[in-house]
C-alpha cells in the first residue's frame, strides 16, 4: 500500500508539473491563461481566464505579423517593429521564441547568411545548443541594434483530447 501511495503521489506531481508548464507557456503567448476547474477526472467545472492586462484595453502583448516571411526584409521588418513596441512599453528586448517551422524558413533566406558571413561586422552567429530538454538556443541575431537569443522549442504535448500537439 505504501508503494502504491509514492507511486501515485510521484505521478501526481508529474501531472501538476507538467500542466504547470503547459500554463507558463499559454501566458507568454496569450499574456493570460484560462485555468480550467476540474471537480473529479470526469466532472469538468468552469473556465476561469487569468489576464495579465485590463481586458476593456485589449492585449497589449499581441504582435500581428505583416504576413507571412516570404523575405529576409520582411522578416526584419516585423521582428524590429516587434522590439520597438516592446521597448517603447519599457519591457526587455532580449528573446526571440519561435518555432520550428519559422525557424526552418529563417534559414533559407540567402540574405541572412550573407550577414553572417561578413567578419568585419559582427551581426550574429547561429550556433545551436540545447539549453534544456526540448529547447534549443539556436542563434544570436541583431535586428537593427535589438540583439536577440532566438530560442526554438521542440516540445510536444497531449491535450485533454489525446491529440498530440506542439507546444509553439
Amino acid at each position: 500500500a505504501k508503494k502504491l501511495h509514492q507511486r501515485d503521489l510521484v505521478d501526481l506531481s508529474n501531472r501538476i508539473t507538467r500542466r504547470e508548464e503547459l500554463m507558463a507557456v499559454e501566458t507568454m503567448i496569450n499574456n493570460g491563461v484560462n485555468v480550467q476547474e476540474y471537480i473529479d477526472e470526469k466532472t469538468v467545472g468552469k473556465v476561469i481566464p487569468i489576464r495579465y492586462y485590463d481586458a476593456s484595453k485589449g492585449n497589449p502583448g499581441i504582435y500581428t505579423v505583416s504576413g507571412v516571411w516570404t523575405s529576409y526584409d520582411a522578416m526584419c521588418a516585423d521582428i524590429e517593429a516587434m522590439c520597438d513596441s516592446l521597448s517603447e512599453n519599457d519591457q526587455p528586448v532580449t528573446d526571440l521564441v519561435i518555432g520550428t517551422d519559422v525557424w526552418n524558413t529563417m534559414r533559407q533566406f540567402a540574405e541572412l547568411k550573407e550577414v553572417l558571413d561578413n567578419r568585419r561586422i559582427d551581426m550574429g552567429f547561429v550556433k545551436p545548443e540545447e539549453v534544456a530538454p526540448g529547447v534549443t538556443k539556436v542563434a544570436e541575431l541583431n535586428f537593427s541594434g535589438y540583439v536577440l537569443t532566438v530560442f526554438v522549442p521542440k516540445e510536444k504535448y497531449k491535450d485533454e483530447k489525446g491529440n498530440i500537439c506542439n507546444v509553439f
